[in-house]
């Protein structure tokens, strides 16, 4: 059967779209998840694209990208980038190019000027269609945890590696200039003077102010996020944002002016989730993130799990360079729309 790909009028089409993604992964996303995702960005609203069934009219796939506004390395420049999502095909119709034609869809916009460059978090399933019409690798999304406690079940024995991994935990010895606690409301309007001071050592990286954080993570209908933050006198220099799955801590994302306002940071989340009596803690990024090897330190150690990041650039963009290059990313676990 026919297959036509069309921009989807999101005014009107948004329920199709979400039920679209649902069957394609056999879930049940709200629909509040795609009004706050898809219309309710502070970087712009997402663009979509439809495989219909010519005949029918019946959306049978979907694609979306979402506007990040994205500070160049070494540029100080910002420019708008498009974060893909929810790649998503019914499943007696993946076998009829329909990937193939929405994945050129939303290249074609990169190619017409629309968005300076896309990237995009696949998983290994479509990551074979990204890669042939010509979207680039970038480099692994890594997972590295650090282990709290045994999940034996058994009372007296977890409690007792709870306190071995306690002594010989790195976090014990390590002390940091900064102080570090968790944070109830969060300072929103300090946090957009942290970029700017951070800037300078990220990289690529998304614009990580007051209006994204407030949206991606505090306005987040599926999942609640806490901060931490560190202080050094009155200068705020680091936060970290968290949430808990399970009873596993899971790191969202982080900025911190230093490596001792690292430390306090991690330092900090290992103590409250040792309060909250966590097994572990969860820390996923791009495997040339600069601050991988000091969290190795702190006792943080790679584990097999792990997905391909992609790019494509616009052929006219000056600083290409700079999105190609893994090693020129800051790229955290919250660089993922959820």
């Amino acid at each position: 059967m026919p297959i036509v790909i069309r921009q989807a009028d999101l005014e009107h089409e948004l329920g199709e779209v979400a039920d679209t993604v649902n069957a394609s992964f056999a879930s049940d996303l709200p629909l509040d998840r795609f009004r706050w995702l898809y219309q309710e960005n502070p970087d712009g609203p997402a663009t979509a694209w439809v495989a219909c069934d010519d005949r029918s009219g019946k959306i049978i796939g979907t694609t979306a990208v979402c506007p990040r506004r994205i500070r160049i390395g070494g540029t100080g420049r910002h420019v708008l980038a498009w974060n893909c999502r929810d790649f998503s095909i019914r499943s007696r119709y993946r076998t009829m190019g329909a990937a193939i034609k929405l994945r050129r869809a939303a290249r074609a916009g990169v190619d017409a000027g629309d968005s300076q460059f896309l990237y995009a978090h696949p998983n290994d399933r479509m990551l074979a269609i990204h890669l042939q019409v010509g979207h680039r690798p970038l480099g692994r999304m890594v997972r590295h945890a650090k282990l709290l406690r045994t999940s034996s079940g058994v009372w007296p024995i977890d409690r007792a590696s709870a306190l071995a991994f306690r002594m010989v935990g790195a976090d014990l010895w390590r002390h940091s200039r900064h102080e570090a606690g968790l944070v109830e409301p969060w300072p929103l309007a300090a946090l957009d003077s942290l970029f700017e001071d951070a800037s300078c050592r990220l990289g690529t990286a998304v614009v990580r102010d007051s209006r994204y954080l407030e949206w991606r993570f505090r306005q987040n209908p599926l999942e609640r996020a806490e901060m931490i933050i560190a202080r050094r006198g009155d200068r705020l220099t680091g936060y970290l944002i968290f949430t808990v799955k399970g009873d596993i801590g899971v790191v969202k994302d982080w900025l911190a002016v230093d490596s001792s306002s690292l430390d306090a940071l991690f330092q900090k989340l290992t103590k409250e989730m040792r309060r909250r009596d966590a097994p572990s803690i969860s820390v996923t990024a791009l495997e040339s993130h600069p601050d991988l090897p000091r969290l190795t330190a702190l006792g943080f150690l790679r584990r097999p799990d792990s997905t391909t990041a992609v790019v494509y650039v616009n052929p006219d963009l000056a600083e290409s360079k700079m999105v190609t290059n893994p090693a020129a990313w800051y790229m955290t676990l919250g660089d993922r729309d959820v």
